[in-house]
């Protein structure tokens, strides 16, 4: 992905369908493949779907793609990891993820609605709770 992907992006703006881009699709569907096979629903409940979940529950993050709000997850995801955050910010801003809460439209968010985000990515994910 880190090698192939700001080719690849630039390629689908253009329309093409290069060797990079056939290479990062092939990396998502393989890896997404894998999360959906092997963890199922819960593997999608660790912390990158976990701010994405519940992050769609507000309005301002609406025009946001899955993929960009799964990926600011994975920054979140790494909390203090501050050594591997700073691997993947030029990455990001290279081909366009997010990488902080004003790319997201959150920025002017209140600190309710940001809490809101935060209490519900700490809750365990539905099939977890007992019924």
């Amino acid at each position: 992905m880190l090698a192939h992907a700001e080719q690849a992006v630039y390629d689908a703006h253009i329309g093409t369908r290069s060797s990079a881009f056939i290479k990062v699709t092939d990396a998502n569907i393989f890896v997404a493949g894998l999360v959906g096979g092997f963890g199922g629903h819960l593997g999608k409940s660790v912390g990158a779907h976990s701010f994405f979940n519940a992050a769609t529950s507000v309005p301002e993050i609406h025009s946001v793609l899955h993929g960009s709000q799964v990926a600011y997850g994975i920054l979140v995801q790494l909390g203090q990891k501050t050594e591997e955050i700073e691997k993947l910010l030029p990455f990001y801003q290279s081909i366009g993820l997010p990488s902080s809460l004003a790319d997201l439209h959150l920025d002017k968010a209140r600190e309710e609605t940001l809490t809101q985000i935060a209490e519900r990515m700490a809750q365990p994910c539905r099939s977890q709770r007992r019924h």
